[in-house]
């Protein structure tokens, strides 16, 4: 959510709209954090059904006796596990929120609070993400020098894998860093801004 979005929202002594444009300020402010909402758990939604694709064909392929070796490939398990952790995470906090803010759609002061609140969800994701990335880069050399040592991986292939995989971590944590420091840190200062107005 913008600040151009709740600006009309704003109330003072000099500044106080009919109850009308209230009431379109108010919807304006909760169709935005709705969208929030839905944007979420779609992307959420879209992240846990690839990974468990990918966690079935992993368990279908031990069922139908191909050879893994837990000793030396520990390290595509842990790979694995990591974005599984991070949707249970990540979903758990989107149940908090919205129990802390069940009826954000009551009051313009109500949809505030929960903008504000969201906002510091959506860092803290970020922040997560960011961190649990940077691992999964970390993790990838081991991930390929453990195929390779098992001889499920060529030395040509593990190097375009971890191009492949550099690249896409420059280009994800350069989109996240933007988000974050020019996105969501600055929203969230205008929130506060906005909330404490309001309310005088």
């Amino acid at each position: 959510m913008t600040f151009d979005d709740l600006v009309p929202a704003w109330q003072s002594s000099r500044n106080a709209p009919d109850p009308a444009q209230l009431e379109q300020y108010k919807a304006s402010v909760v169709n935005r954090l709705g969208k929030e909402y839905r944007d979420f758990l779609w992307h959420a939604g879209t992240a846990a059904a690839l990974t468990i694709f990918l966690a079935g064909g992993f368990v279908q392929y031990l069922r139908g006796g191909g050879a893994y070796d837990w000793q030396h490939e520990w390290a595509a398990i842990v790979f694995l596990l990591l974005p599984i952790g991070v949707a249970a995470l990540f979903l758990r906090g989107f149940v908090r929120h919205r129990q802390q803010h069940p009826r954000y759609d009551l009051s313009i002061a109500d949809a505030l609070r929960a903008s504000i609140d969201e906002n510091r969800v959506a860092r803290f994701r970020l922040r997560v993400s960011m961190s649990v990335l940077t691992l999964a880069m970390a993790l990838t050399p081991v991930v390929t020098y453990q195929l390779q040592l098992v001889g499920k991986q060529r030395p040509h292939e593990a190097a375009s894998m971890l191009v492949v995989f550099g690249v896409a971590y420059v280009f994800s944590m350069g989109w996240q860093i933007w988000r974050y420091r020019g996105k969501l840190l600055p929203e969230n200062a205008r929130l506060h801004e906005l909330f404490r107005s309001y309310e005088r």
